[in-house]
């Protein structure tokens, strides 16, 4: 049996989130691509994991906020 995927648009939305955010988090954690770098096209539960981990990380607000 395999393990059951989601694509960008179906993770997002099960996690809560427009699908260009989780895009833009492909590029700042390294955990959310391929081994070859490029970004994934099919998630995993244990993506769905990682994914709402960072939602809960506290943004970092600028000097000037």
């Amino acid at each position: 049996m395999y393990p059951q995927t989601y694509s960008v648009d179906e993770l997002s939305a099960r996690c809560g989130l427009a699908s260009y955010i989780l895009r833009y988090w492909q590029i700042q954690f390294p955990q959310l691509r391929e081994s070859d770098g490029s970004p994934k096209t099919r998630f995993t539960v244990n993506d769905e994991a990682l994914v709402m981990r960072i939602k809960k990380v506290p943004l970092r607000r600028s000097p000037l906020d």
